[in-house]
């Protein structure tokens, strides 16, 4: 019995001294959340294995993540990528800042997931918005909406 006591404790010491120690690291400097997972993770593979630790003390440790309200990208960047020579990225970029998706849908779009959005006036259809619809066919599909620049 005192030598799983020991061994617990043990555990224990050890387990506290990653979750502290991993939030120093460079490559997590600006990734508290990911620290967040991390700890989420210990903390129920310390349940499952009835493992008790002081799990208060430790998330008083981890430093809090930044709530970020902007996550799109900045205008001085998209004004910097719009003035860029070649023509071809204009629409892709002002396409991703208005629909808000990433980088890696663009292997997935294509010109049948562009639905126009238009509307009839005495000069004709005009183009007012597009609905796309991003990573079609796989389980993380979802609809989104861009704006007439970028269509």
């Amino acid at each position: 019995m005192t030598a799983m006591v020991s061994v617990m404790r043990a555990c224990q010491l050890n387990f506290e001294k990653l979750l502290l120690g991993h939030q120093d690291e460079p490559i997590l400097e600006n990734a508290q959340g990911t620290l967040k997972n991390y700890y989420r993770a210990a903390k129920l593979f310390c349940e499952m294995n009835d493992l008790i630790l002081n799990w208060k003390r430790i998330s008083k440790g981890l430093a809090r993540a930044k709530n970020s309200s902007n996550d799109g990208a900045p205008t001085v960047e998209v004004r910097k990528l719009v003035e860029y020579s070649d023509r071809r990225i204009k629409p892709v970029v002002y396409a991703m800042a208005s629909g808000g998706f990433r980088l890696g849908a663009l292997d997935y779009l294509q010109w049948k997931h562009v639905s126009p959005i238009t509307n009839e006036n005495e000069g004709g259809r005009e183009a007012i918005a597009a609905k796309l619809l991003v990573y079609a066919d796989e389980p993380e599909e979802y609809y989104t909406f861009i704006t007439p620049e970028a269509v």
